[in-house]
């Protein structure tokens, strides 16, 4: 199943989706035992992986941007500041403009990543794939102990994207290296886009939902064409972050609205804000990170050696 819809704000568009087992459904785990909010905040290895094309082009390379500025700036300079900015956003946290009744607190998210690897894979078949893809497992390094995100080719139909399946550890992103030749003229906050679409992907592979979409992206005002979302799901099973549902009957009249008075500011949904967590997201996260995913931390990784300056040419 997939699906992606698109959304656009400042001429900028994303579209994402997590595609949901229904068996994993009853592992969407909260409670606050494995949150420690005195403790050192958890850290979760991750190895950027770049597609490009047979010829090395279509995405940055060892040693280039993709020929974008001819600077020396090249692939594993953006997988070490992809990290930096995400790790910026998990940095902190805000009130969510969709608050339950009463509201909740904001609370430290407690999470960061790290970077393991960065890898180079010259296939232009598997290139022309990344557009909708939601990782290559065939190129997926020390699966099991650390999130694998691949970044390829922009889609066709939006300016950026992201793709995973609930609780895994393969994300496709596409449209990185667009906002990237985009931010040079027109600012920083694209990259940051990129970085915060990255950081919603892995989320889902912590268990996290969108709190007012469906698996699919499509809004929960909308019923998706048969197929394309989960069945019937538009819940991600947190009291403290309100249902479209909820908010509509509140008087709320466009809930997925993008950079309105109305819109969310939910990591985990679309807008152009997205920074807020709410203390069952960010217990969700923490519970499955020192259960399912313990060994993803840096603290249980049990490969002892990584390379981040390892190339793989196919």
């Amino acid at each position: 199943m997939s699906f992606f819809s698109t959304i656009m704000a400042q001429n900028y568009e994303f579209s994402d989706n997590v595609i949901i087992d229904p068996n994993l459904i009853p592992e969407l785990k909260s409670g606050s035992e494995c949150y420690n909010p005195n403790g050192p905040d958890i850290i979760i290895r991750v190895n950027i992986h770049f597609m490009l094309k047979d010829d090395g082009t279509g995405n940055f390379s060892e040693t280039s941007d993709d020929h974008i500025t001819n600077t020396g700036y090249n692939g594993y300079k953006y997988a070490e500041d992809l990290i930096r900015r995400a790790n910026a956003k998990c940095s902190y946290n805000v009130d969510m403009n969709h608050q339950p009744i009463p509201p909740a607190p904001v609370i430290a998210k407690k999470f960061k990543f790290i970077l393991s690897g960065v890898y180079f894979h010259r296939n232009t078949s598997e290139f022309d794939q990344s557009s909708s893809s939601c990782g290559f497992s065939n190129y997926a390094y020390n699966e099991g102990e650390v999130i694998n995100v691949f970044l390829g080719k922009k889609p066709s139909y939006s300016s950026a994207g992201g793709c995973t399946y609930l609780f895994d550890d393969k994300i496709g992103f596409h449209g990185h290296r667009e906002l990237y030749e985009r931010s040079l003229s027109e600012g920083e906050w694209l990259n940051d886009l990129a970085s915060n679409g990255v950081v919603h992907e892995i989320g889902h592979d912590f268990g996290l939902l969108h709190p007012i979409r469906h698996d699919c992206g499509a809004c929960c005002d909308t019923i998706p064409v048969p197929n394309e979302c989960a069945s019937g799901y538009c819940d991600d099973g947190c009291d403290d972050t309100p249902t479209w549902q909820e908010l509509v009957a509140r008087g709320n009249p466009s809930p997925c609205d993008w950079n309105t008075q109305y819109s969310s500011n939910n990591l985990m949904d679309y807008n152009a804000s997205s920074e807020a967590l709410s203390p069952c997201q960010i217990y969700k996260f923490h519970n499955t990170a020192c259960n399912s995913k313990k060994s993803y931390q840096s603290c249980y990784y049990k490969t002892v050696s990584t390379n981040t300056k390892k190339r793989r040419t196919t």
